[in-house]
């Protein structure tokens, strides 16, 4: 757990260790509520030489596995007044061949300011998805997977620390938020230091009815330490260079999400854009749109998801070593690019439980290796069947 989930559920503790032990229990049942999710993911696909891996050493291949998709989290929320409340949620899931890991993705103070303005202090996944804030609940997601186009894997990358302000904005016949948040990301691995400071960013979202819009600003600031990346910096970071190659660099993201849901039908699309004012890092969009039916309790879907670099110009103002270097980069990049068509069923059970099963056919440009470990002899079937459940 780290230091910031900790320090969450220690003033928890805190608050409650005051009080005289029937009062505490008393509190307890009145102001402390638990929440659980998970998944139960099994996944597998028809290419023998290719895997998809994730950053915690678990990977899909052609023999069957539940590492990579399964996980269980817990929530935590503690009131302690009527408009101050601490919350903590974490996320357990396989990492490595026979260890686990419990990590924090939201520990923060929430405070109502007014019943139309809620702020809240300390960790939480940066919101730049539509899915942001259920992106580990899988039973509030129509897919058994989510498409990697758009959504990427899952990482430890995509929380942050800071303010989050939520407003309901004063509108009529529509209802209307307002998020703003300023925040910071510090991860420190054995290979590189990367810092995200300030990330700052703003979310509109509009509904009416069955139709819910949202839109999406950020810009992040990074800076990367690692000494073998600073060398290759040196080298590319010539006069005579066509493109700037400066590790630190700033980021701009941008995402639009709409959804159509009611009794019978189901619409979603979302797309995504990231640019960069340095050559180095990668120029992404992506977008994916999903269709469904729902018959009873069952939901019949198809999605359609694709992703591209965008800054894919060529090097070629350096010469030698310093644009085979450069021209790698670039070409590296290109060869992640790929598209996904897949077709999935959902079934509620009960409340709080869904089984999914999904089907996708991933295409990749001959030579290009997309979101695989290496380049696949042709497109690749990935095969998903998971449980989920949220109480």
């Amino acid at each position: 757990m780290t230091r910031l989930g900790n320090g969450t559920v220690g003033l928890l503790y805190l608050a409650l260790g005051l009080c005289q032990p029937a009062l505490a229990w008393e509190l307890m049942e009145e102001r402390l509520f638990f929440n659980s999710y998970g998944t139960l993911g099994i996944a597998t696909l028809d290419d023998s030489e290719v895997a998809i891996t994730n950053n915690h050493e678990q990977s899909i291949d052609d023999n069957p596995s539940a590492g990579y998709d399964s996980r269980i989290g817990l929530q935590l929320e503690y009131r302690l007044a009527n408009s101050w409340s601490l919350a903590w949620q974490g996320l357990g899931f396989k990492d490595g061949d026979n260890s686990y890991t419990l990590t924090t993705k939201w520990a923060y103070l929430s405070y109502d300011a007014t019943p139309w303005l809620n702020l809240r202090l300390g960790r939480f996944i940066t919101p730049f998805y539509m899915i942001s804030e259920q992106r580990y609940v899988g039973y509030s997601q129509p897919w058994a997977r989510p498409p990697l186009e758009v959504y990427g894997d899952e990482n430890e990358f995509d929380t942050s620390e800071g303010l989050w302000a939520s407003l309901v904005l004063p509108t009529t016949n529509i209802n209307s938020t307002l998020e703003v948040f300023v925040s910071r990301l510090d991860q420190a691995r054995s290979d590189f230091d990367v810092e995200l400071s300030p990330i700052v960013g703003a979310v509109l979202s509009l509904s009416r009815h069955n139709v819910s819009l949202r839109l999406m600003a950020a810009r992040l600031p990074i800076e990367l330490e690692s000494a073998e990346l600073e060398g290759l910096e040196t080298l590319l970071q010539q006069p005579n260079a066509e493109h700037d190659y400066d590790l630190d660099a700033m980021f701009r993201y941008y995402n639009v999400g709409l959804q159509y849901s009611d009794l019978n039908w189901l619409g979603m699309m979302e797309y995504v854009q990231n640019r960069a004012d340095s050559h180095f890092y990668p120029e992404i969009e992506a977008f994916t749109v999903t269709a469904g039916r729902h018959v009873e309790s069952v939901l019949l879907y198809v999605l359609y998801a694709k992703r591209a670099a965008l800054n894919n110009d060529s090097e070629s103002g350096l010469t030698g070593a310093a644009n085979v270097a450069a021209n790698g980069i670039i070409d590296r990049r290109k060869a992640r690019d790929q598209s996904t068509l897949g077709v999935g069923v959902r079934w509620d059970v009960t409340p709080g439980v869904a089984l999914k099963g999904q089907w996708d056919h991933v295409r990749v440009k001959p030579g290009d290796r997309g979101g695989f470990d290496r380049a696949p002899d042709g497109h690749v079937n990935v095969f998903t069947l998971s449980g989920d459940w949220a109480f």
